[in-house]
């Protein structure tokens, strides 16, 4: 189905009346139609016009709805079936849901709500198009050592990570906190010289400072209480590898000078020592700190600073590739997904645009947390705005409305007005079928309104019912 075409319909009835009238609604809204009256005509039918839904009565001559339901389910696995049925059969139509059915419509139904069960299932067959065009985009984008990214920023960094992996400088890596700084550092440590040496790497402000000194220099036995044996430090395991110091910013400054004498001399003492212990290793550190601030406030040392940088590498935080967000929710995705034994094929509309449009001051790390937390909650085959968390809904809800409320006063009177009405629009209908799980005719009813102009609404707001159905 190319951008903007209808979705290609399959009615199998054996009531030829039926056939007819569903045909005329259908062409009407704009869909292709093909007619068979019975099962085994629309098997032959569906290998020539590769229907996105069929509509199946379950009781029919030849092969009937549920045998036909089985035969789609296996063979066509990306089409959606609804079943027609008659009242007497509702509870078996309700079962083929189970067996793979995408919604049922009870004999005798209105235009309306074929349009409207027609229009849901259209939605989703855009939606599971969409979500197939993603493991594409992810293996085009070329991830590099777990960091994914196709977005011209990170391609830069890409080359960044390149060129100073073809080097032995030390590296400082700048970022906010969960952009994905030790990724970096790995990157460069896998693709440089030392790939066959270890990677260590230490949080400086993960420990009290007592522990800094005893990690980084090592310690002999009996140096200090609790030194019941000697061991050496980090500085000395990583040798011939790569040493990546996380937040050097948090690290005091009185091992500060000493982490850059030993740097200078590449010698270290332990604790409780007398003599200098040789090492060769690559020093990468990473802070979530404005350099300029840390220098100014005199919490790092200018001399150990440029110590660090021979090359400086920026990771963006997420919000400025935000285009990136679809390709790590769906790498997250499917890592959680193995993880849980599920089979969730992707994210409904709605909720991969909060995704991509929220401002994740966690970055990726908050992202990653988002999507496990989701797959472990969802049901269904695909996440939807239900699976998300609240907290991040009403965030981002705030987020727009301030800067909506900032950029209206630069529009004219006229333009500013239709934006506040449409924002206000899609806000009541987005807590209209939150309230009412989706449910379209529940909601018309209690509006007063005819389900035909809220589902127009719906349209044009680009929202799913489905995403709110529980």
């Amino acid at each position: 189905m190319s951008d903007g075409a209808r979705p290609t319909i399959l009615v199998v009835d054996d009531d030829t009346d039926l056939l007819a009238s569903c045909r005329k609604i259908l062409a009407r809204a704009g869909y292709p139609v093909h007619l068979a009256s019975n099962g085994v005509e629309a098997c032959d039918l569906m290998r020539q016009v590769a229907p996105q839904i069929v509509l199946a009565d379950i009781r029919m001559p030849r092969m009937d709805g549920v045998a036909l339901l089985k035969e789609v389910v296996n063979e066509h696995p990306g089409t959606l079936v609804i079943v027609m049925t008659a009242y007497g059969t509702v509870e078996r139509a309700v079962e083929t849901m189970k067996e793979g059915a995408y919604d049922f419509l009870v004999k005798p139904f209105p235009a309306d709500q074929l349009l409207e069960t027609v229009g849901r299932a259209e939605a989703r067959v855009a939606s599971a198009e969409r979500n197939r065009s993603l493991p594409a985009a992810l293996a085009e984008s070329d991830p590099q050592d777990g960091i994914v990214g196709r977005s011209p920023a990170m391609q830069a960094l890409f080359s960044q990570i390149r060129a100073a992996a073809s080097s032995n400088g030390s590296v400082l890596v700048l970022g906010e906190s969960g952009a994905g700084k030790e990724l970096v550092a790995r990157a460069i440590h896998s693709h440089s010289s030392r790939r066959e040496g270890p990677f260590i790497a230490l949080n400086c402000g993960a420990l009290p400072d007592h522990l800094v000194e005893s990690e980084l220099f090592g310690h002999e036995k009996g140096a200090f209480t609790g030194a019941h044996q000697t061991r050496p430090g980090l500085l000395e395991t990583a040798d011939e590898g790569v040493f990546f110091l996380d937040e050097i910013g948090d690290l005091p400054l009185h091992l500060q000078a000493k982490l850059l004498r030993a740097l200078e001399e590449r010698q270290v003492r332990r604790i409780g020592g007398r003599r200098e212990i040789a090492f060769d290793v690559r020093l990468i550190s990473a802070t979530n700190r404005s350099i300029e601030e840390m220098l100014g406030d005199g919490s790092l040392r200018e001399d150990l600073y440029y110590r660090l940088n021979t090359f400086t590498l920026v990771v963006p935080p997420l919000r400025e590739r935000n285009g990136d967000v679809p390709l790590l929710a769906l790498d997250f995705l499917r890592e959680f997904s193995a993880e849980c034994g599920k089979t969730i094929a992707g994210f409904a509309d709605e909720a991969l645009e909060l995704l991509r449009t929220y401002r994740w001051p966690g970055n990726v790390r908050q992202l990653r947390h988002v999507i496990e937390r989701a797959v472990a909650v969802c049901q269904g085959d695909l996440i939807t705005l239900a699976e998300l968390p609240c907290d991040l809904r009403a965030a981002e809800a705030q987020a727009i409305s301030d800067e909506d409320d900032a950029a209206l006063f630069e529009l004219p009177l006229p333009e500013a007005r239709q934006q506040i009405v449409d924002s206000f629009e899609r806000r009541y209908l987005t807590r209209l079928m939150s309230r009412h799980s989706g449910n379209v005719r529940q909601a018309s009813q209690s509006l007063g309104m005819e389900r035909k102009t809220l589902y127009r609404l719906l349209e044009r707001h680009q929202i799913d019912p489905d995403d709110f159905r529980d």
